[in-house]
C-alpha cells in the first residue's frame, strides 16, 4: 500500500475502505463475469484490483447499464469508472479522464457472411446493430 496515495483519497472512502467501481458487464476482453458467473474478471478488473491494492481498499464492482455509466459517477452512486468508455469533448464536462488505452468501433460479421460483407461499404442498405449509449453510432457510415 502507498500511504501517500491512499491520504490523497476522499475521508469517506479512506473509512469505509471501499472503492466502489462502475463497470458495464459483459464487454470482453474489459470486463465479464468470472468462472460459473462469481465475480468479474478482465482488464478493467484487473486494473481496478491493482489500483485498489495500491491504495489499500476493496474495490467494490457495480455493474450499471452502459447508459448510466456517467450518471452513477455524477450522482456519487460509484466513486470511480473503469470500463471502456470512450473520452469524447461531450464527455468531459461530466468528468475527468484518464486515457488508459485506445479503442475505436468495430464490425463484425459471422463467418458465413464474411465474403458477403468484406468492407464498411458493402453494409449499405443494411440493418446493423450497436450498443445504446456509445459513440459508435455517429461512427457508423449512413
Amino acid at each position: 500500500m502507498d500511504a501517500a496515495a491512499r491520504a490523497l483519497l476522499p475521508a469517506s472512502i479512506r473509512s469505509s475502505n471501499v472503492l466502489r467501481d462502475g463497470i458495464n458487464s459483459p464487454n470482453l476482453p474489459m470486463e465479464f463475469p468470472g468462472p460459473g458467473g462469481k465475480g468479474f474478471q478482465g482488464f478493467d478488473i484487473s486494473l481496478a484490483n491493482a489500483i485498489g491494492a495500491k491504495l489499500g481498499v476493496k474495490i467494490q464492482f457495480d455493474n450499471v447499464a452502459f447508459v448510466q455509466l456517467l450518471p452513477s459517477l455524477a450522482t456519487g452512486r460509484i466513486d470511480i469508472m473503469l470500463s471502456a468508455l470512450s473520452d469524447l469533448p461531450t464527455r468531459r464536462a461530466t468528468a475527468t479522464w484518464i486515457d488508459y488505452f485506445k479503442s475505436g468501433a468495430r464490425t463484425f460479421t459471422t463467418k458465413a457472411n464474411a465474403a458477403k460483407y468484406p468492407t464498411l461499404a458493402s453494409l449499405c442498405g443494411q440493418t446493423i446493430e450497436t450498443a445504446v449509449g456509445t459513440s459508435y453510432i455517429q461512427e457508423i457510415p449512413t
